[in-house]
């Protein structure tokens, strides 16, 4: 049996700690030495300055008082071996303190004797001799061991070098151990809190001699597991990776725990060098890399790490499983680099680099299934890479339209859950048969293989590189279905039919794709001035069709109005019949006059009655179609917008909106942009400037006549009547109506 050195509740200084033959023993449960990292408190503040600061200032006020820094719990094991389960943190901290006011004492005879007991420390004689090992000794990783040694030796003791990193004995591969790192950066900040410190010997006698442990002790290693996840759970909260370190290697037997804490050790290495750019630490990526393993292996979005690993009975096949979907982590980094499955994430996400940057609900429905499928395929020895690859990007292509059957509404009863998608992965009888597993799921009426999915696999037997160009498609995103219902679709149709696993003609594909793209494609782009009659007669189609629906305005009082030209981020032409009939037709110009001039009939737009509760609305219309013929007949794209960029709006008190004080009427009346409230204004109703009056590109303004003033809708009605400008004004559209009768 061993005998402790020190016993429950004895009171322990630095120097009976760091005395004799003894060694303070980080042992490898522990995580990493932090307190030099700036990623405490608000997240950019290290703890190792208030902690000198506290002791300089303890130290100044009152030389001989002691100073209790409180409990350590720990174990002695081997003899003379201090593991420490709790306090590695505090006493790392005095270490290095210690070692930067030795370096900066000037030895002479006279002090020889005195700062020997500090030097000790650091190091005792014996080993200053031989091995040259430190009295602190990190078994968190080798690196760090012979890292403390060299330090204590050549840079405190020693006094070589005066840049830690330009050292000989300073390795490349302590670049990539936060422990290291993190000592060095406390380093920099105990030798500016010192560095006018005219006094650092008696400082140093002062903190080995004067401050106090209560030393306790827990016996042996299993309780120091047990110990380390209490203690640190119930004060300065750890990271999952941290309290799942000794969970996971604790019960390894010791033949195994070597092998495997090397595993972890890669681990923790590659997540440190692959952290992002202001992160102090490696724990955020690697936390979220295990998160994703127990979602992937578990089944479930919402998992509880230390649960996850806790219920595990085999510890070394779960670090082995682990290692599996480490190593194709790692491939999975790689292919951000890649253009083909780049151009796949930056689809999903655009600021993505890196498998972090998706957001969690975007995680959950590519990330975590990709990594799973990868694993599983990466099994399987009777494909080569290339056919892994590509089987991968596939299944990527597949990843993305579900995700985005997440996204859009309209979408929304294609989305296979996660659940299902890893029982998809399991389930399916060979690894390459996922992509077609045409399977049931409780509770779900979704299908992953459905006939969407069979018609393009048909398709793509021939015409692979266009059917992928169009599920690239940003408003399609793999969901091109649009295009075989415009293709079913008939003229009599009153609602959108469903999909049918038929054989279909490619070339009349490729033409409804082009419709859609030189109608929806031409509100994104602005409109092209080439195209002008499509550009101004779409744009009054959506809103006939209730594509763009009139309404009140957000953040505006009495104001009602229509996003007339803005791209529609409702997708409500995905679910609009008229708009599906237009993508079959084979003349989209006619069609969308043909079904304008329909409207206007049967909703009597020109007729000047404005008395019943859709007048505001009928006003909208009457407008809007008066400037899109108006722009036509003069060969002209209506400017999609004008002013603010804001909608096209009226007052809903349309009396407002008349130009002189007499009737309301088309002639009499303006249409503008709606302002909304801000930065103590009200909201209100922008017209356009001199400049632009009476252009026929132009909607916020009059169409003849009407002479230019600065007019807001408090002085419109005290204007003097001008019968003249009005009765131009009324000619004008007058003039217009009968050329919209005459197409």
């Amino acid at each position: 049996m061993i005998q402790n050195k020190f016993i429950n509740g004895q009171i322990i200084t630095p120097k009976e700690l760091f005395t004799g033959n003894n060694k303070i023993v980080i042992p490898d449960l522990q995580r990493d030495y932090t307190w030099g990292d700036k990623k405490h408190i608000d997240g950019n503040t290290d703890l190792v300055s208030g902690f000198v600061n506290n002791l300089i200032e303890v130290f100044n006020k009152d030389k001989i008082k002691k100073n209790q820094l409180g409990l350590i719990y720990a174990y002695e094991e081997p003899d003379n071996f201090i593991n420490i389960a709790d306090g590695q943190q505090r006493l790392t901290t005095l270490f290095l303190l210690l070692g930067v006011l030795y370096r900066n004492i000037n030895n002479n005879e006279d002090n020889e004797n005195e700062i020997k007991e500090i030097k000790n420390c650091l190091m005792s004689d014996f080993e200053e001799k031989d091995d040259k090992e430190s009295r602190l000794q990190y078994a968190v990783r080798e690196s760090t061991l012979y890292f403390l040694s060299d330090l204590s030796y050549h840079y405190f003791i020693k006094k070589e070098y005066n840049k830690i990193k330009e050292s000989s004995w300073y390795y490349t591969e302590y670049d990539n151990d936060p422990s290291i790192q993190s000592m060095i950066s406390a380093i920099k900040i105990i030798e500016n809190a010192v560095k006018e410190d005219k006094n650092k010997e008696n400082f140093a006698k002062w903190i080995i001699n004067n401050i106090q442990f209560f030393y306790f002790d827990i016996g042996s290693r299993t309780k120091g597991e047990e110990t380390f996840v209490i203690i640190n759970t119930t004060g300065e909260p750890l990271t999952a990776t941290e309290n799942l370190k000794p969970l996971l290697l604790g019960d390894i037997d010791e033949k195994n725990r070597k092998e495997l804490s090397q595993i972890w050790e890669t681990w923790e290495k590659y997540f440190w060098k692959n952290k992002k750019e202001k992160e102090h630490e490696a724990d955020k990526g690697f936390e979220q890399f295990l998160t994703w393993y127990c979602q992937a292996t578990n089944k479930k979005e919402d998992i509880n790490l230390l649960k996850c690993v806790k219920n595990t009975k085999n510890k070394a096949e779960l670090v082995k499983d682990i290692n599996a979907y480490f190593e194709q982590y790692k491939i999975l980094v790689g292919y951000f680099e890649k253009e083909k499955f780049k151009k796949i994430f930056e689809s999903i996400n655009k600021s993505v680099k890196i498998p972090r940057d998706f957001n969690l609900n975007q995680q959950l429905r590519v990330i975590v299934p990709l990594l799973a499928y990868m694993v599983k395929l990466s099994k399987n020895k009777n494909f080569k890479e290339e056919e892994k690859e590509e089987k991968y990007r596939l299944f990527l292509r597949r990843l993305r339209k579900n995700n985005f059957d997440k996204e859009w509404k309209e979408r929304n009863e294609n989305y296979i859950e996660l659940m299902y998608l890893l029982q998809i992965i399991e389930k399916s009888k060979k690894e390459e048969n996922v992509l077609n597993f045409d399977g049931k799921f409780e509770n779900s009426k979704a299908k992953w293989y459905n006939d969407e999915e069979k018609i393009k696999d048909k398709l793509k037997e021939q015409n692979k590189n266009i059917i992928e160009e169009w599920e690239d498609y940003e408003d399609f995103m793999g969901d091109i279905s649009i295009l075989f219902k415009a293709y079913l679709i008939n003229e009599n149709d009153d609602k959108i039919p469903t999909i049918k696993n038929i054989k279909y003609d490619i070339n009349e594909l490729k033409r409804i794709f082009s419709n859609y793209q030189d109608t929806i494609g031409i509100l994104k782009n602005k409109g092209d001035k080439k195209k002008y009659l499509i550009s101004n007669l779409f744009r009054l189609f959506r809103l006939f069709s209730n594509i763009v629906r009139i309404g009140h305005i957000p953040k505006t009082s009495k104001i009602r109005g229509a996003s007339f030209s803005a791209h529609d981020t409702e997708r409500k032409h995905f679910t609009s019949v008229d708009f599906i009939k237009l993508l079959k037709s084979n003349d989209y110009i006619n069609f969308c006059l043909k079904y304008i001039k329909i409207k206007i009939e049967e909703e009597e737009i020109f007729k000047n009655t404005y008395d019943n509760d859709n007048n505001v609305d009928k006003f909208i219309k009457s407008w809007l179609s008066l400037k899109v013929f108006n722009a036509n007949k003069e060969k002209t794209i209506l400017e999609y917008y004008e002013g603010n960029k804001s909608d096209v709006a009226v007052y809903e008190e349309l009396e407002n909106n008349r130009i002189y004080d007499t009737d309301f009427s088309l002639d009499n009346s303006i249409c503008g942009f709606a302002v909304p409230s801000g930065w103590g204004k009200k909201s209100y109703i922008k017209y356009t400037n001199k400049d632009m009056w009476e252009k026929p590109n132009i909607i916020n303004t009059t169409f003849a006549g009407i002479k230019f003033q600065e007019f807001e809708n408090t002085d419109i009605k005290t204007r003097n009547v001008l019968t003249e400008e009005i009765e131009k004004n009324k000619n004008k559209i007058d003039e217009i109506i009968k050329y919209i009768k005459s197409l």
